[in-house]
């Protein structure tokens, strides 16, 4: 199992640039399928040991480990395509899950959602994917949003990430978790799809300016249908870039299964990127991801960039 220190807490949030277009900005020509090569990559994990070096050319489901001053802050699986190459980018997901897969063992949470459907496409799915665990049902919240957002950091300094293709998607409780990132960071992705979640309406201002792909069972006993069609009618109401909803008849909880089956959500997702926005580079004290270009530094933090160049100036996020 291949291990990542830090060297201090891990406080995060994601950096993201707000010069150039915003996020959710339709890329130019046909988005195609992720499909990848056929199966039979190797899923063994790397040997333990901070990332360094070249990246790995291990395929398939990879366990990992963050740490923090030698101890174990938190576990997460990355799923790296199988033809996986340094000599493109490819696009990432992070895939948030539901209160099924929450747990210390770094592996309950590919027994839902995302990581089931990569498993019946044979692998044939070429996006890299970071799925962190959440120790307990309490919820994506503090220390375990931190987890995820260092998992999705650590991810990108390891593999040839495309920074401009960030998407965001979760299940049930990790859909709840969806809304709230997406309102939290909201230049951090192209493209968001919480799938049986509820999210807060008073948020969907800010939620409008990301494509956004709703997905609910019309029978759900967990979360009631009405609690997303609350949110799609708040998003058309805030004039939201580009919102989707899709209820699925005679369908509960576990709606996943379908939105994650065949092409139509990936493909959706390609159409949109989010430019210009610097990779996650480095964890800091305060909270945010810097990366420094001699006296540059770039911050996003709750959706306020700061540039700052001898003095620091307040840039519109819009």
């Amino acid at each position: 199992m291949r291990t990542i220190r830090w060297p201090c807490v891990v406080k995060v949030c994601l950096l993201v640039a707000a010069v150039g277009p915003l996020c959710g900005a339709q890329s130019a020509g046909p988005a195609t399928p992720p499909v990848g090569a056929d199966a039979g990559g190797s899923t063994t994990a790397p040997s333990s040991g901070a990332v360094t070096g070249p990246l790995s050319h291990t395929v398939g489901f990879i366990a990992r480990t963050l740490e923090t001053d030698g101890r174990a802050t938190g576990k997460y699986q990355v799923w790296v395509p199988l033809d996986y190459t340094r000599a493109r980018k490819w696009p990432v997901i992070l895939f948030l899950h539901g209160a099924d897969g929450c747990g210390t063992d770094g592996e309950k949470m590919l027994a839902q959602g995302l990581p089931q459907a990569i498993k019946k496409r044979n692998g044939k799915f070429d996006f890299i994917v970071v799925i962190p665990q959440c120790p307990s049902a309490s919820g994506w919240r503090g220390s375990q949003e931190k987890t995820a957002l260092a998992a999705l950091a650590a991810t990108f300094n390891e593999y040839a990430c495309d920074r401009e293709r960030l998407y965001l998607t979760g299940v049930s409780m990790g859909a709840n978790a969806t809304y709230a990132l997406a309102a939290k960071y909201p230049l951090a992705f192209a493209a968001i799809a919480p799938v049986s979640g509820i999210g807060d309406v008073r948020s969907a201002k800010t939620i409008a300016r990301i494509p956004t792909w709703i997905w609910h069972g019309e029978a759900d006993k967990t979360i009631a249908a009405d609690k997303a069609r609350r949110m799609v009618d708040a998003l058309q109401k805030a004039d939201a870039v580009a919102v989707k909803y899709t209820e699925l008849p005679d369908i509960g909880e576990e709606a996943w299964d379908q939105a994650y089956t065949g092409d139509d959500l990936w493909t959706w997702f390609l159409r949109y990127t989010c430019p210009e926005r610097p990779a996650p580079t480095t964890p800091t004290d305060d909270g945010g991801f810097r990366k420094m270009d001699g006296k540059m530094e770039n911050k996003f933090e709750k959706g306020k960039f700061r540039k700052m160049d001898g003095k620091m100036q307040p840039m519109n996020p819009h």
